[in-house]
């Protein structure tokens, strides 16, 4: 099943819950005419129970009554429903009545005056003791006092117990009539009967002396400073009267109304007033004292929500503001509204008011106003309820300024003092005609449940709103009661001094279809009436907090518009009411009488539903269906047949043994339990027929039009059927508590603490919903849908029922421990996760699997038995094996077993390889790694073979344009699960390559005397030899490039594994069997290809290790000559390869071979040798030209414009020719342009000695003077010392006696002497001669004489006096050696042998000059040598003679003359 049908469903539960929480307006557009109907034919209303007042009470309220005066009873008294108390006032005693406890009840009667009004309101922290939970605010005649209220075990079901305080203020000589405070910012407001509203503040400061301060104060907050002045200054009675008519007789808090809190005031006469005290942060609620009043209760606690830490901007707690006045509704304005109302009124109705207008102020005689919560309507804000039962609706509105002033983010603070508020009377609900019609309120006590109306004509029961005789009358403020369209009230009965409770209570169903005809207000009413009682009026009527009877799972009932809030985020709030109804009980109406407290139930339509169905009257189950809606009584059924609406428990027979007396249960017990016994069985029956009968009305065939509510819905999930969609809606209803919250609570008070949001029940609750209900979806054929949206909702819900059987084994162990065991990442999104993302986001399904993983560390055999029979998605077959066979590796004779478990499941999709190859290798199996990796490789692969024949089959299918669209997708579905399957396998080879890491590098530092050495060894070879034996290519890459990456490629050799020399062979590999190929890609192409070009260049070269390491000379001999063309490898790398394929070539030839050793194999060592000394010369140029490359620049100031563009340019050209050289291996020619481009004459003279041309010889001598002139230049008059030190060493790298021409001597040494007499002074006459004799080898003593000879006969004049010197130290210097070569002759010759050798071993070798005419003339005498030197010395003296130099020269040629003549030289 794809994610995306999945998710579809998710989208359509989603959009079931926007339907329910549809915000509705149910009195927008209503007129004060025809504005709907009132219904007498449903009987929802049960008198649950009826409990009398205590005795004591009694009895003081009737002695009351009998000293009272006639027109006042002197009694009051109402609800304290927070401590579940109900209260009496009697003139200066007040009685706290526990209703739960039917018996407890104190009396507080430490008042020294009548008590005119009470109020119980929450303490605030830090100012009393800790016992202290609540306050009691007393008004009496002459003072206002506070009592601290607490309860022994601080919990409210104890005793009262009551603390007096120094809070005690004077009321001023005036009466309050009433006092009222605000839950949440703890304000007290007071009012009286001089028309005025105080606000009641109390105060504690401690000094800097550890004193101790209380005070309290009221302020007037109705009048300004002028009125309050005329109203303390002493008026006539009359105008006494007229301020008593203003008596301020009710209030009421708005709790949100223009984005504030208001407070409004009800005068006598009818005048409304508004003070705004509005707070910082609206959506911010206390949650610790929310908390801590949760803690005092004893039924079931509503869970906390998510503590998240507000933002510093939101303050943390409510700050009091000064209230002002913005509005003042006069009863004169609401009398000329109400006159234009009555208008658009029926005419009986008309001359109702016409009459009444008549000699009365008031039209309508207003005794309550009334909240109108912001999610029942936006249009009106405030009912206001007269004493005849009529209902005013009025609309608030704030000025657009202010509106306008208003953000988003801060809209509450936008109400500022020049905001401008208007009130105005929307429309008004006439009195309904009758208190009750034909039936009256169902006892529960009767029956179980209760028996079918019997009328079931609409039209007789239900009646324009009218004014008639019977309608209600003397309806009191203090007996009124609305909340959120119920609506109770009293009527009093003069006949028998009674009054009867009315309920009014708004069908929302019909409401809300009236939108689509006319907007209408369709209402049921009902009346309870009490008999046998005089005087007994009601005094109160309220509603149970409903933490007293819901159980904490109902308190996760949130739109998620209020989980958006926060801690301010409220349950119930904006849902619609069939949405919670089958979760929650009826609600409980409290009614205080003067004689007792009655508790009523309003039944709800789920129930009303099964008594038509248990009554089998299909008459009045087709007239419920016509008026819930048929999509609301589907998903009934479906609610009654899955048992999912059986949230209430039945207290029918509650305390019943409580009362009787002890000896009455003891011998009537047998009795009671058969009773018990029989009603049990009687309820089962009932309970089969109503499923019976839903199940019927569930596969009826019925022709019901959908209603106008559902086609919005139905057109935004494609037009499904009705009755699909209400499986959705009920689907939607069922996880609603779970689905939009996240399944976590992050305490920020108590250090961050997390915890399970869920409990074991509230998860098993929707756990067993779903599971019967997927059971019953088996059996229903009226879906009428297609295969794959029935097995697709299947799956959902399967996924369903499978994660809430895992947050339910997180319930059962430490959430905190699972918690702190998650990665970060997955820490996070636990936090922030939420139900539904859990479903169909790919994160969710990773976290499941990873709290699995960790849970089934901490539960035993039987729950993972459980976790894997029950949640086979997310703990499959093949990780319950694996779980399995983590028990076999504890003991070395069960590996293999272990290894069988793991092989046999590997290929399920949920095997987590990971796991079982660490758990093998922590075994040290890592045989076992290898075995399971590639049962898992064998099976993948078979399974993309089967993909790639279903692709096949596809492909070749000749269909429509929309089926070939089709086979597109499934192609690309085919694809994508193929590459899936390939990443598992290359995920698996990486476990091998861990344990190969494990076994070769991490204990490569075991020594051979080491205890394990044998051991791992034994492991390297079983390992080594499982993973050459496959036979799979691509793994075989992996593994050869896994022991190139470790640098062990050289282990493999001696193998010969089969794909080897292929893979190193390889100049391209594929990009999945590049290493780091992730990383490669973000590369810049140009970089990648420099990458991809040295690993290529890596593998070549480890290829020609292993050639020589396998013997196979040629082919190694063949790829370094490859190599040495081969890109990407340096000059010395070439040179060195040329160099190894010689000593290759020369052992071949050694070695012999089928060729013959003279023909092939020495040509191609030849032709090596060649190309080596070719690659040595380029060196050399490569070297000094990097050298020169590396000398810094001349500063700029030193040349112009030109110079520079012109050093620029060689710059470029040097950078060039660098690379050239670097790049790959030169001709001689190129290698001689680039010497001559960049003035290396040497390396020019090599490359000519090298081209082994004899008509190169100007070409020579033009390099040996460019030569000389660079030396000159460089180092100026000094160049005469570097080439006596340098010069030989250039000459003798040639073989001059078989290539003269590479050293003309006779023109390179004039050339010499003569740049000498001109560059120096003082020219030195002997450093010539030293410079070539005897160092240069080439050039004997007779070569150098006779070159001297040339020199003085071709000299300038001025110059030969110069050149006589140094033909005279020739002389000399020859004959200094004579005398020692005579006597050492024959050592000298060895010598002279010797250093031939050597300067030919370190000399440039010339291939091309033979060396069978190598001959080393050079020690040959020459017999001319005497005669040639007694020649030049007959010259010499010749040429003294002539001109008449001193005899001190010619002394010496003589002396030389005797010397050579003499035969001794």
């Amino acid at each position: 099943m794809s994610e995306s049908s999945l998710e579809h469903i998710n989208n359509a539960i989603s959009e079931c819950m926007d339907k329910d929480e549809q915000p509705w307006d149910y009195y927008d557009l209503l007129q004060s005419s025809q504005n709907g109907r009132y219904y007498y034919d449903s009987s929802h209303l049960i008198k649950s129970n009826e409990i009398s007042v205590p005795k004591a009470i009694f009895d003081s309220i009737h002695t009351q009554n009998a000293n009272a005066n006639a027109n006042a009873s002197g009694v009051f008294g109402g609800f304290f429903e927070s401590i579940n108390r109900a209260y009496f006032v009697m003139d200066c005693c007040i009685y706290l009545w526990d209703y739960t406890n039917k018996t407890r009840w104190c009396c507080l009667n430490q008042f020294n005056d009548a008590i005119t009004a009470v109020c119980l309101v929450d303490a605030k922290h830090n100012i009393f003791i800790e016992k202290i939970k609540y306050l009691l605010i007393v008004a009496t005649k002459l003072e206002i006092r506070m009592i601290g209220i607490g309860f022994t075990n601080n919990c409210i079901s104890g005793e009262i117990e009551a603390f007096p305080t120094k809070y005690c203020i004077s009321t001023d000589n005036v009466v309050i009539n009433k006092i009222v405070a605000d839950k949440h910012t703890k304000r007290i407001f007071l009012c009286c009967d001089h028309g005025n509203v105080y606000e009641f503040e109390y105060f504690y400061s401690q000094n800097l002396f550890g004193q101790h301060s209380r005070k309290c104060r009221k302020t007037n907050i109705s009048d300004s400073f002028t009125s309050k002045l005329l109203k303390s200054l002493t008026l006539p009675e009359n105008s006494k009267q007229e301020l008593m008519s203003n008596s301020i007789m009710d209030l009421v808090i708005h709790h949100d109304i223009c984005g504030a809190k208001c407070l409004f005031s009800l005068s006598l006469n009818g005048d409304i007033n508004a003070y705004l005290f509005y707070y910082h942060n609206h959506h911010h609620y206390d949650a610790q004292q929310q908390q801590q009043q949760q803690q005092q209760q004893t039924p079931p606690q509503q869970p906390q929500q998510q503590h998240v830490e507000p933002p510093p901007s939101a303050p943390q707690q409510y700050e009091s503001t000064t209230i002002r006045k913005v509005l003042t509704y006069s009863a004169k304005k609401l009398y000329n509204e109400i006159q234009l109302q009555v208008q658009q009124m029926t005419d009986d109705n008309q001359a109702y008011f016409f009459n009444r207008s008549h000699g009365h102020n008031k039209l309508l005689d207003i005794v309550k106003l009334v909240e109108i919560d912001k999610y029942e309507s936006q249009h009106c804000q405030l009912m206001a309820i007269t004493r005849n039962g009529d209902r005013l609706f009025f609309e608030i509105t704030c000025s657009s300024s202010s509106a306008a002033a208003a953000s988003a983010s801060n809209a509450r603070r936008a109400i500022t003092a020049s905001s401008k508020w208007s009130m105005e009377l929307s429309f008004i609900r006439i009195r309904p005609p009758y208190t009750k019609a034909n039936h009256h309120v169902t006892s529960s006590s009767s029956s179980s449940i209760s028996s079918a109306p019997d009328a079931v004509n609409v039209d007789m029961l239900s009646f324009e709103p009218s004014i008639q005789a019977s309608s209600p009358s003397s309806v009191s403020g203090n007996a009124c009661f609305h909340s959120n369209g119920v609506t109770f009230m009293n009527s009093f009965k003069a006949n028998n001094q009674n009054d009867c409770l009315l309920l009014m209570w708004r069908n929302d169903i019909e409401t809300q279809k009236s939108k689509y005809v006319r907007p209408q207000l369709f209402e049921s009413i009902e009346c309870d009436s009490v008999s046998g009682r005089d005087n007994n009026c009601i005094l109160s009527v309220c509603k149970m907090p409903l933490e007293r009877y819901y159980s904490a799972s109902s308190f996760l009932l949130y739109s998620r518009k209020e989980i958006k809030k926060l801690n301010a985020g409220k349950p119930f709030v904006g849902l619609s009411q069939f949405a919670i109804e089958h979760l929650l009980p009826s609600p409980i109406y409290l009614c205080l009488r003067k004689h007792s407290i009655t508790f009523y139930k309003l039944q709800r339509y789920i129930d009303r539903f099964k008594v038509l169905l248990l009554s089998r009257n299909y008459e009045h189950i087709f007239h419920f269906i016509r008026k819930i809606g048929f999509i609301e009584c589907q998903i009934m059924c479906l609610l009654i047949l899955i048992n999912h609406d059986e949230m209430e428990s039945d207290d029918e027979d509650e305390d019943e043994d409580a009362e009787m007396p002890q000896e009455m249960v003891t011998v009537h017990g047998d009795a009671r339990e058969a009773h018990a016994q029989q009603h049990v069985v009687q309820q089962r029956q009932q309970h089969k027929v109503i499923k019976n009968e839903a199940f019927n009305v569930l596969q009826a065939e019925t022709d019901h039009e959908v209603d106008y509510l559902y086609q919005d819905i139905m057109q935004r999930l494609n037009h499904l059927s009705p009755k699909l969609l209400s499986v959705y809606l009920c689907l939607s209803r069922i996880v609603r508590p779970i689905w939009p919250s996240t399944i976590c609570i992050i305490d920020i008070q108590h250090n961050n603490v997390i915890s399970a949001r869920y409990s074991y029940d509230e998860l098993f609750n929707i756990l067993n919903a779903l599971r019967k209900l997927r059971k019953l979806l088996g059996r229903l054929t009226f879906l009428n849908v297609d295969k794959a949206h029935y097995d697709c909702l299947q799956v959902w819900l399967s996924k369903c029922i499978e994660i809430l059987h895992i947050l339910i084994m997180l319930t059962r162990c430490k959430f905190v421990n699972i918690y702190d065991e998650l990665d970060g990442d997955l820490q996070t999104l636990l936090k922030h996760i939420s139900f539904e993302q859990l479903l169909v986001k790919p994160n969710g399904s990773l976290l499941l699997e990873k709290i699995i993983s960790v849970l089934i560390s901490k539960l035993n055999d039987n729950d993972i038995q459980n976790l894997h029979r029950n949640c086979p998605t997310y703990f499959t077959s093949a990780q319950f094996m694996t779980f399995l066979a983590q028990s076999h590796l504890n003991n070395k004779s069960t590996l293999k077993d272990a290894l069988k478990m793991y092989c046999d499941v590997c290929g399920d999709k949920s095997f987590d390889l990971e796991n079982a190859c660490n758990s093998l290798k922590n075994a040290k199996y890592y045989t076992g790694v290898v075995q399971l990796v590639f049962t898992l490789q064998r099976k993948l692969i078979a399974g993309i073979q089967e993909i790639q024949k279903q692709k096949q089959v596809l492909q070749q299918e000749t269909s429509s344009y929309r089926q070939q669209q089709q086979n597109q997708q499934q192609l690309h579905y085919y694809n994508v699960e193929m590459m899936q399957l390939k990443n598992r396998i290359i995920a698996g080879w990486q476990h091998i390559f861990d344990s190969l890491k494990i076994l070769f590098v991490d204990h490569a530092h075991l020594t051979v005397n080491s205890h394990d050495y044998e051991h791992l060894m034994h492991n390297q070879h079983r390992v080594l030899s499982a993973c050459l034996q496959q036979t799979n290519k691509d793994f075989a890459y992996k593994l050869y490039q896994w022991f190139l990456d470790n640098k062990m490629m050289q282990l493999l050799f001696k193998h010969k594994p089969k794909y080897l020399e292929e893979f190193l062979g390889e100049t391209r590999l594929d990009e999945q069997d590049e290493p780091d190929v992730d990383m490669l890609r973000q590369q810049p192409v140009e970089q990648q290809q420099v990458v991809q070009q040295e690993r290529r260049n890596h593998r070549l070269i480890k290829l020609v290790h292993y050639y020589k390491e396998n013997r196979e000379i040629l082919k190694m001999v063949q790829l370094l000559d490859a190599l040495t063309k081969t890109p990407g490898f340096s000059l010395e790398d070439r040179n060195n390869f040329l160099i190894e394929a010689k000593r290759a070539t020369k052992s071949l030839n050694n070695n012999g071979s089928n060729f013959d050793p003279h023909t092939v194999n020495n040509d191609q060592y030849n032709q090596l040798e060649e190309r080596s000394v070719l690659c040595g010369i380029q060196m050399k140029a490569l070297n000094e030209l990097e050298r020169r490359a590396r000398r810094p620049l001349l500063e700029h100031e030193h040349h112009n414009d030109d110079e520079m563009t012109e050093q620029q340019q060689d710059a470029m050209t040097t950078q060039h020719d660098l690379r050239t050289l670097h790049s790959k291996l030169l001709n001689l020619e190129q290698i001689y342009q680039i010497s001559k481009r960049h003035r290396l004459f040497e390396c020019c003279l090599d490359c000519l000695s090298f081209a082994n041309d004899s008509n190169t010889m100007g070409h020579v001598n033009g390099c040996w003077f460019l030569y000389i002139a660079d030396v000159i230049n460089t180092y100026k008059q000094h160049w005469t010392q570097y080439l006596l030190e340098n010069l030989h060493k250039m000459v003798n790298k040639y073989n001059v006696h078989q290539q003269p021409w590479m050293f003309d001597a006779n023109t390179i040494v004039f050339y010499l002497n003569k740049t000498n007499l001109q560059t120096h002074k003082k020219a030195s006459p002997h450093i010539i001669v030293d410079m070539i004799y005897p160092k240069i080898e080439y050039l004997t003593f007779g070569k150098v004489l006779a070159v001297y000879k040339s020199i003085f006969q071709q000299i300038p004049e001025q110059h030969k006096v110069s050149i006589l010197q140094s033909i005279q130290y020739l002389l000399s210097k020859n004959a200094r050696y004579q005398q020692q070569q005579q006597q050492q002759q024959q050592q000298q010759h060895v010598q002279q042998q010797q250093m031939f050798l050597l300067s030919s071993s370190s000399s440039l070798l010339n291939p091309r000059v033979l060396s069978s005419e190598a001959v080393n003339n050079s020690q040959i005498a020459e017999p001319s040598t005497n005669v040639l030197a007694l020649d030049v010395i007959a010259a010499c003296m010749t040429y003294l003679e002539r001109h008449h130099f001193d005899d001190g020269i010619n002394k010496q040629f003589q002396e030389l003359h005797d010397k050579y003549s003499s035969g001794c030289l």
